[in-house]
């Protein structure tokens, strides 16, 4: 017996506790000793996968480079590739990456095998940089937890490592080349999947001090472009029943931001609330709509209650901007609706009520009674963002 029979031999008892009754049909097709030297070549072409995975990031980038394009921009490769450098330069990241943009226009991103990540230009325009960093943080999710080996090996499938065997292959090596390659027109992630690299996503890009609601920020753009259906990959449309609808992980982002905040700042219905009390529904302002204006202004609120979730923070308006501890938390319409704001912080950091409000509002009352009743209409113009007249310059 020589040393290939040996392996068929030694590998039958391991195989007999297989279920491999849906590779039937390719198995009836072969003689038992192709059969078994199939499976043998599907657990040699796993090894080569991992093999890949962790030494030919080189050859990987150059290979996926060629069958996406480059995009000839050095502006806007640096943008991402610093980026990447922010993300890895944290304690949580673990491997190191190769990123670059590609020319395609449509919001997509993707890892593959190697530690190589491919952001398209039309993701690069859509978002800013702290929206762009979640959407970065969540392919590396995907590489430091291999989940693209496990995709790869999903798609090989036995039955098609039995084709190898009974094939003139130009060798493992080539073929692991060939699926690879392959990887970004397929489905590749399970639901567990998906929800563990937005949930380490959201871990690796706050760690590296972005905008905590950026997260969410990123998903209602890919919402409002695409609808409730996820994507992944270059081309492929993933169906919904296998991954998190982007509705959904708007959502589990938010819930993000609150736990982050520890439990102090949350959006509900394009309104940031702090400590419970309604603060401020901002107004849409060129791309950024009022729910992620209200994400962005929660994220930087976030931010200070997450390094400290005790002290009150100081609460100042200068003109038109409102900060907490001397950060820009939101630029009002006018200097007397960013008083209003201020003054909502302030009481919701204190629990204190609301005493003073807008100076027109002052103006216009003739009585008590009169004045709350003006007050309450002028705060409620300005929280439910119903004047749309309005404009804000910054977000």
């Amino acid at each position: 017996m020589n040393i290939k029979k040996k392996i068929v031999a030694a590998s039958l008892s391991m195989l007999l506790c297989m279920n491999i009754s849906s590779y039937a049909p390719a198995v009836e097709a072969l003689n038992p000793m192709a059969a078994l030297e199939g499976a043998l070549i599907y657990v040699i072409v796993g090894n080569e996968i991992q093999r890949v995975d962790n030494e030919e990031q080189e050859k990987m980038a150059k290979e996926t480079k060629k069958r996406t394009g480059y995009l000839q921009n050095e502006k806007v490769q640096d943008r991402l590739k610093k980026i990447v450098k922010r993300i890895q330069d944290t304690k949580e990241v673990k491997r190191s990456y190769v990123a670059y943009v590609n020319p395609n226009k449509d919001y997509n991103a993707f890892m593959t095998i190697g530690g190589v990540m491919s952001v398209n230009k039309g993701a690069m325009d859509l978002l800013d940089d702290d929206e762009l960093a979640y959407v970065v943080a969540h392919e590396i999710a995907h590489g430091e937890k291999r989940h693209v080996v496990n995709g790869v090996k999903k798609v090989i499938g036995l039955e098609t490592a039995l084709s190898v065997a009974v094939s003139d292959s130009q060798g493992v090596g080539s073929y692991v080349g060939a699926i690879a390659s392959n990887y970004i027109e397929n489905e590749m992630f399970t639901m567990s999947q998906e929800k563990e690299a937005d949930e380490l996503g959201y871990k690796y890009y706050t760690a590296a001090g972005y905008n905590p609601g950026a997260a969410a920020s990123a998903m209602v753009i890919m919402r409002n472009t695409y609808g409730d259906h996820y994507r992944e990959g270059l081309v492929k449309v993933i169906s919904p029943n296998n991954h998190p609808q982007t509705g959904e992980r708007v959502l589990k982002n938010g819930e993000r931001l609150f736990e982050y905040s520890n439990k102090h700042v949350e959006v509900r219905k394009d309104t940031v609330y702090l400590n419970g009390d309604k603060i401020y529904k901002p107004a849409a302002v060129g791309r950024y709509t009022e729910e992620m204006r209200a994400y962005i202004m929660a994220g930087k609120m976030a931010k200070l209650y997450h390094v400290d979730g005790k002290s009150i923070p100081k609460v100042t308006v200068r003109g038109k901007t409102v900060s907490m501890n001397d950060v820009a938390i939101i630029t009002a319409p006018s200097e007397k609706d960013a008083k209003i704001i201020g003054d909502r912080i302030q009481a919701a950091v204190t629990k204190k009520a609301l005493s003073k409000p807008l100076a027109t509002s002052v103006k216009n009352s003739q009585s008590s009674k009169r004045g709350e009743s003006i007050m309450k209409k002028t705060e409620e113009i300005l929280l439910d963002n119903s004047d749309t007249k309005r404009t804000e310059k910054n977000k």
